[in-house]
This record gives structure tokens, C-alpha cells and sequence, in this order.
């Protein structure tokens, strides 16, 4: 908890006064949204394209927590953490004995309890800790969408990529109190990697929605392969098989050699085209396998910012495909070989690219 709430809540007294009741102690609880969990089984590359329309299926499902306590109570106070010692964690005041919450720790191990004001004096629950079960990278920001953690695939080398170190998705400019709060104080963001052009939404303050005190870089994204079209005109040449594209590309890429930069936010407006594009490229140069990180840019379209009644699926993953067919031209025996020499040729160093690899896997 941030320190005023540590020095607010030290002196209350425990008490059977308040007493827990779900979730119960020591009880798994699977908050894994049904739609993502179901995509996620049954995953094979451009299954996209062929499941029907329908509004966010994304957000992680909440939890439903209820506890008992006198009559007269004037407020209650759910305090939630990732230890036992509460630091870091999170309190929601609530006047009801009810509440529910999507969780924001990425740990699998929750603790929480509940402080009440009695006729004045402040007493507080014993501690309960449950266990998360949930689809690894869903992440949940209030007024952001698209959200995720990159963390937990594994590379080819038997190394995995770290979790709670990079996260994806839309533009921040909509995030509420709340999302900041769960952003700077639970994922504990420390860097902004912008990849809109200045016209588009916030994106020409000099600082992040998060924040003046988060770092922000902005770097006008490239995107997937090509010359492409906004509003019918031509953007630029902002695909990876041009020099210009391919310049932005290790710019964008360099943001992740830097050790100060994590955790990191990564964003472009939907969180999927330039952003799903530098994903496709950080994830693949630390030897994750193609299926694992198109399933990653697939979850995009599970979405409310990602996907709407008029997005053609089948062309852009088309798109998202042009990228592998054009790494696939460049010489080495795997995707991570490929993109590695692509890289170098751009203009990248080899030292990069290993720090790169150092930041994200463990």
C-alpha cells in the first residue's frame, strides 16, 4: 500500500468483528476469461479470421469477494496485495460487505482483508491468500484496452520470456484514476514506448498519460510490410522492407536494450498493427517460436479496440503474414536467425540485439 494508507491503517485493532468469507482461504479462483481461454486451446494460426464478431472479449473476469461485519459500520476497506506484508498492494473502499474487482497482481498468489471504521475505531480482518488461475498474459487497465503482458513464452533455447517486463496494447489517453493506479503502483511501469505519429490523439505531449514522472518515448511505429494508406493517403514508406521502415524498426527496438526502461508499456492507437508489428520482432529475436507469436498478435483481435463489425480479419492477417514470408528471405536455419541478419543489415549491432535478449529472458 502507498505510505500514507501503511501510516492510516497501522494502529487497527484485529478483530473477529470482521470476518472473511469468499473468496475463501486458500481457495483457487480461475478468472480467465471463457473466450480467451477457449481461443487459447484451440489455437491454430489464422483461426482469427473465422470466429465471429462480437464485442471485448479480452478483460480477465473479476473477482467477487464478501465478508461480515457489525451493523453501524461506517465504511469498509478491501486491501489487496502480492505478499503477505501488503507492500505494493491496493485498497478500494467500499461501503457494502461485497465487492468485485479484477485482480491487477500478476502474481498467482493474492493476499487480502478488510479494514471497517466502528463507531469511530478502526479494526481490521484477519489475512486471507487465495490462488490465481488465469490465461498468463491478460492484463486489465481500466480505460485502456488491448492489454496484455508478453511475458511467459518460451524461446528456443530453453530460456523463457520474463513476465511483468513488457506489456502491449492501445493508447493510453482514456486510462482512469484507477488504470494509473494499477499501472505505476502494481505493474510498476517505469517507460512508455509510443509508436503514433504526432497528429494522432495525445500523442504529441511531451509526456505520458501515465504521468509526467513515467518516461516517454515516441517513435512514429513501422508497420508490417510495404507502403500503407491512412485516410487514402500515403503514409509513408513505413514497412519493414524499406530503409525507411526498417530504420524505425531497430529505433523502436532499442527502446528494450536499455535495463532502465522495465517494466515497459508499449503502445501504437489499437495496440495491434505497429504495435503487433515490433512485437512480432522482439518476441522473435529472443527465439520464440512463429505459433506462439502469432497466437500473441491474434489475441489482438479478441479486443474492443482491435477489432469491430467492419475489420476485414483475413486481410490483415495477410499482412501480419507478408512479415514472415519477408524475414523468411533472409538467410539462417530459424525465424530467430532470420530476423537477427535482417537487423544487423538495418543497422543494428549485435551487443543490442544480445541486450535485448538479456532485458526479456531469464
Amino acid at each position: 500500500m502507498e505510505k500514507y494508507q501503511k501510516e492510516r491503517y497501522a494502529g487497527a485493532a484485529h478483530t473477529n468483528r470482521i470476518r472473511l468469507s469468499i473468496p475463501e482461504n486458500g481457495k483457487t479462483v480461475d478468472v480467465s476469461n471463457p473466450e480467451v481461454s477457449a481461443f487459447s486451446k484451440s489455437y491454430e494460426e489464422g483461426i482469427s479470421a473465422i470466429i465471429p464478431f462480437k464485442e471485448n472479449r479480452y478483460a480477465p473476469l473479476p473477482v467477487r469477494f464478501e465478508w461480515t461485519g457489525p451493523a453501524g459500520t461506517e465504511k469498509f476497506v478491501l486491501a489487496l496485495s502480492d505478499n503477505p506484508k501488503f507492500i505494493g498492494g491496493i485498497t478500494y473502499t467500499v461501503k457494502r460487505k461485497r465487492f468485485s474487482v479484477r485482480i491487477p497482481f500478476r502474481s498467482v498468489t493474492v493476499y487480502w482483508k478488510v479494514y471497517g471504521v466502528i463507531k469511530g475505531r478502526l479494526y481490521v480482518s484477519e489475512t486471507f491468500c487465495f490462488f490465481l488461475k488465469s490465461i498468463p498474459s491478460e492484463v486489465f487497465l481500466n480505460g485502456v484496452y488491448n492489454t496484455r503482458d508478453i511475458g511467459g513464452y518460451k524461446a528456443t533455447t530453453g530460456k523463457t520470456v520474463k513476465m511483468g517486463t513488457v506489456y502491449r496494447g492501445g493508447d493510453l489517453d482514456g486510462i482512469t484514476d484507477a488504470g494509473k493506479r494499477v499501472a505505476k503502483n502494481v505493474l510498476k511501469i517505469r517507460a512508455v514506448l509510443d509508436l503514433r505519429r504526432a497528429n494522432e490523439g495525445n500523442a504529441s505531449k511531451k509526456f505520458s498519460s501515465l504521468g509526467r514522472e513515467i518516461k516517454r518515448v515516441n517513435e512514429c511505429g513501422c508497420m508490417y510490410t510495404g507502403y500503407h494508406r491512412n485516410g487514402g493517403v500515403i503514409a509513408g514508406k513505413d514497412g519493414i522492407d524499406t530503409p525507411e521502415g526498417a530504420g524505425k524498426l531497430v529505433r523502436e527496438l532499442l527502446f528494450f536494450a536499455d535495463k532502465n526502461n522495465f517494466p515497459a508499456y508499449v503502445h501504437c492507437v489499437l495496440g495491434r498493427d505497429r504495435t503487433g508489428t515490433l512485437i512480432i520482432f522482439l518476441l522473435g529475436i529472443c527465439g520464440v517460436e512463429k505459433r506462439d507469436i502469432t497466437y500473441d498478435y491474434e489475441l489482438s483481435f479478441l479486443s474492443e479496440k482491435g477489432r469491430d463489425a467492419d475489420t476485414d480479419v483475413k486481410k490483415i492477417l495477410n499482412y501480419a503474414e507478408n512479415v514472415f514470408a519477408y524475414v523468411d528471405s533472409f538467410p539462417g536455419e530459424t525465424l530467430q536467425d532470420k530476423m537477427t541478419d535482417l537487423l544487423l543489415k538495418a543497422g543494428m549491432k549485435k551487443t543490442q540485439i544480445a541486450k535485448i535478449r538479456k532485458n526479456l529472458l531469464a
